[in-house]
C-alpha cells in the first residue's frame, strides 16, 4: 500500500515527515513494527546542510571501507572521493585528492592519482593515471597516462 501520497505538509516548516506514515498506518488498522538499527547512523535526520555533510561523510566512509576490504589500497580515505557505484579491481592503489565518479570501472593493479578526476571511464588493468582528468573515455590496459592529460568523450588512450 502506497501511503506517501497521503503524507501532508501540515507543520511549521512545511515539510513532509516520513514518520507521519506511522499515523496513517494506525488510522488504517495496518500493522506497525519496530526494528532495532545495528548502526544508529543509518537513521540520522538531515535537516540542514551541516547534517547533510555529516551524513555524506558517513556514507563516504562506508564506500572507502568496502573498497579497502575488497583489496583496494586507499592511501588517504579522508581526501579521496569515490562514488558507491564505481568498480575498482583488487591490488589497485588510489592516491589522495582523487575523485572517481559514477560509471567508472578501474581494472586490477592500477595506480590512480594523486589529483586525478575520473568519471564514466574504463581504465584497463595495470594502468597508471597521474594528475589527469578522464571523462567518458577508455584507457587501454597497461597504459601510463601522464600528468595533466585531459581525455573527454570517448577518447581512447593507448
Amino acid at each position: 500500500m502506497d501511503l506517501l501520497p497521503d503524507v501532508e505538509r501540515c507543520n511549521a516548516q512545511g515539510e513532509y515527515y516520513l514518520t507521519d506514515v506511522i499515523g496513517l498506518l494506525f488510522a488504517r488498522n495496518m500493522p506497525v513494527e519496530t526494528l532495532l538499527a545495528r548502526d544508529h547512523r543509518v537513521v540520522l535526520g538531515v535537516n540542514n546542510r551541516r547534517e547533510l555533510a555529516d551524513a555524506m561523510h558517513i556514507f563516504r566512509q562506508r564506500v572507502m571501507e568496502d573498497l579497502m576490504l575488497s583489496g583496494v589500497t586507499v592511501i588517504d580515505p579522508l581526501t579521496t572521493y569515490v562514488e558507491a557505484s564505481v568498480e575498482i579491481g583488487n591490488d589497485s592503489i588510489i592516491y589522495p585528492f582523487t575523485v572517481i565518479e559514477k560509471g567508472t570501472r578501474i581494472g586490477s593493479g592500477c595506480r590512480i592519482g594523486p589529483h586525478a578526476r575520473i568519471a564514466g571511464a574504463n581504465i584497463g588493468e595495470g594502468s597508471v593515471v597521474e594528475s589527469s582528468v578522464i571523462v567518458n573515455s577508455t584507457v587501454a590496459p597497461g597504459t601510463l597516462v601522464p600528468p595533466f592529460t585531459v581525455m573527454r568523450e570517448e577518447q581512447v588512450h593507448e
